[in-house]
């Protein structure tokens, strides 16, 4: 009986700090932030920000829609990292 109960705290911890670590940030962006800044702030928050050239622009802003929300953008943020991945994208 201890050794599950053991077992279940330390998998409900482990599946707290997983959670933690995806948690939406907390807007720490000031106003002169560039969009380049926001983007490797934003992005790298749970992966490697992927090089702008990756994608098209269609393709970011489908990314931007789907995860925008995820990482706490404000539609200004938003705006701002659209307009640094148009400069940079792959087409």
């Amino acid at each position: 009986m201890r050794a599950f109960l053991l077992i279940l705290l330390i998998s409900t911890v482990s599946i707290l700090l997983l959670l933690q670590s995806c948690a939406v940030p907390v807007n720490r962006t000031s106003p002169s932030t560039s969009g380049e800044e926001l983007y490797q702030q934003k992005c790298s928050f749970c992966h490697r920000p992927f090089p702008p050239e990756s994608r098209g622009m269609e393709e970011w802003v489908d990314v931007l829609d789907d995860m925008g929300p995820k990482a706490g953008l404000t539609g200004a943020e938003k705006e701002l990292i659209l307009k640094f991945l148009s400069e940079r994208s792959g087409g």
